[in-house]
């Protein structure tokens, strides 16, 4: 027997199915069969809506959430009644879902019964509970396996959610939370069930003439509706979400966890290859799964070891070839893999925040080589640039960390320049404001990375204290793909520049022509292969120092 239930909360009914049933009284008098099935059918509701109610209260000293009395009828706050045709109620295992994901919330959530939990649980009329979830899939998938049409599970999990929790508060997220489930339920059928697991993570089932064509068409919808901007406490935000999608068939599911599992490792393969986008679950993934919890505890113990090392990559005087700068490149000498690009480890670290101690490791260790430089090179003026994260930027001491760093190596905080990127500084607009006016006020310069890419406008541009633009590669690129079009992209932005009265670095320089166009175009530093690769301090700047013609074309294959 199936049973549609609703969840309860503190302060009303919300229904998980597509219609609410009315309270209203039938007008008509059922007959005395239907009038008991009736009674049975809303019996049967009323306890699997206590059960659920309890399941997120906070159990009374003595009281147990999971097991039961042998021989009682009534269920426990970990398990939900279901009446048989005898009329005896028989237990059903009320099993709370996904546990492990709780392990990795991004939002830290009240504990159960506070007024925040209520108000988060009240997301839509149609959102299911977590336990709800868990008993349609585990119903959904029992008739995969006797042979019933396909299933298919939707996790997503919101891309910048703990950026805007953390920096605009927890009644911001809570918002941002509501709207997010209201737009997926916009984005389903009625007969599909929309569910919260916990912190920003949502699932969608589809039971009804599920294809693959059919959940790629829901999970595109999902992406489109939330790349629209939301209202904040009266802030615009953006936010986006990454998709994992699995099947019931196929894919070796035996339970709901187990499609769950399939789910997630198809949502993280989604963030790996650039975040707001979807990912069809695919049965390698659970060993690059592997691999990444591996990656992950082994570059903890890499920093412990000191494994981790700095390469510079130049930044030029166009017009006369002679070093201005440097931009600090992390590289991590692997003991058994060699020497391995930021492109190899920094998802990994990203994803599990061992970015912000890899952050303050480069923002030191640079800072100490240019103190050696320095001595080394009395009388010429270098700066260094170094990239700061999302995740450090949010980090309480930045501004102290900059400091001290310049205090210890005894440098002019003009020599060192912070790049930021566009989504980083897009997320808690006015937090990152006044994050960069107190660096600003050690007088280090600051830098937006990778211009062009992200979604900044002019007006956001002009908040902010910058003072230097980077120019992204593809855009240097597109000057040699495109010779109509390339050039006028990159002169309007070195247009906005001027305007901005911003300094202009052209990343990714490769090809003589790109030089060429760029110069013709007023650009006046520029950095890329065409010069030199990243190379190590020892190597780097005393070979660069006195060079005046830049070398030899290097292949553009080189990983910064």
């Amino acid at each position: 027997m199936r049973c549609t239930a609703a969840g309860s909360t503190p302060t009303g009914t919300w229904s998980s199915s597509a219609t609410t049933s009315s309270r209203s009284p039938d007008i008509r008098r059922p007959s005395s069969s239907r009038a008991a099935s009736e009674r049975t059918r809303r019996s049967s509701t009323r306890r699997i809506e206590r059960a659920s109610s309890r399941r997120w209260a906070t159990p009374s000293p003595g009281e147990s959430r999971t097991s039961s009395s042998i021989g009682s009828s009534r269920p426990t706050a970990g398990s939900a009644g279901l009446r048989e045709g005898s009329g005896r109620l028989r237990p059903r295992e009320n099993r709370p879902l996904a546990r492990r994901r709780d392990l990795r919330r991004h939002g830290a959530e009240a504990p159960p019964g506070t007024a925040r939990e209520a108000s988060v649980l009240r997301l839509a009329d149609r959102a299911a509970n977590r336990a709800l979830f868990h008993d349609r899939a585990d119903h959904a998938l029992s008739r995969v396996a006797r042979g019933a049409k396909e299933i298919a599970v939707l996790l997503l999990d919101l891309d910048r959610f703990k950026i805007i929790n953390d920096s605009l508060g927890h009644h911001a997220g809570d918002e941002v939370l509501v709207a997010v489930a209201k737009r997926v339920l916009t984005s389903c059928r009625t007969s599909d069930t929309v569910a919260r697991l916990g912190g920003d993570e949502f699932v969608v089932l589809l039971e009804e003439d599920v294809t693959e064509q059919r959940a790629i068409g829901v999970a595109e919808r999902i992406l489109e509706i939330l790349r629209q901007p939301l209202t904040c406490l009266g802030r615009e935000v953006s936010i986006g979400a990454s998709i994992g999608i699995a099947f019931g068939e196929g894919t070796g599911a035996t339970s709901t966890d187990d499609l769950l599992r399939n789910a997630d490792a198809a949502m993280y393969s989604a963030k790996a290859h650039g975040r707001n986008r979807y990912q069809l679950f695919e049965p390698s993934m659970h060993s690059r799964a592997v691999q990444q919890l591996e990656l992950t505890i082994e570059l903890q113990h890499g920093l412990e070891r000191g494994e981790f090392e700095l390469h510079y990559l130049p930044i030029w005087e166009l017009a006369d070839r002679t070093i201005t700068g440097v931009e600090a490149l992390i590289r991590w000498n692997h003991p058994t893999r060699g020497i391995l690009p930021a492109n190899d480890f920094i998802s990994a670290a990203e994803q599990t925040g061992v970015i912000v101690l890899l952050g303050n490791w480069v923002l030191e260790e640079a800072c100490r080589q240019m103190h050696t430089w320095k001595d080394a090179f009395p009388g010429r003026r270098l700066s260094v640039n170094v990239n700061i994260s999302a995740r450090q930027l949010l980090q309480p001491d930045l501004v102290s960390r900059v400091r001290a760093a310049l205090e210890l190596n005894g440098i002019d905080p003009g020599s060192l320049t912070l790049e930021i990127t566009e989504g980083a500084l897009l997320q808690g607009v006015d937090d990152t404001k006044h994050k960069l006016k107190d660096l600003k006020a050690l007088d280090v310069r600051l830098a937006i990375d990778d211009f062009g890419t992200g979604s900044s406008s002019l007006g956001y541009l002009r908040e902010f204290p910058l003072d230097e633009l980077k120019i992204d590669r593809t855009f240097i690129r597109g000057m040699s793909e495109d010779p109509e079009e390339g050039p006028v992209l990159v002169g309007a932005i070195l247009g906005l520049a001027r305007a901005l009265h911003l300094d202009v670095v052209a990343e990714g320089i490769e090809l003589p022509e790109q030089l060429t166009r760029l110069q013709e175009s007023g650009c006046v530093t520029g950095q890329g292969f065409f010069f030199a690769n990243p190379l190590p301090p020892l190597r780097s700047v005393p070979s660069w120092v006195s060079r005046t013609r830049p070398c030899q074309y290097l292949s553009p294959a080189q990983p910064t």
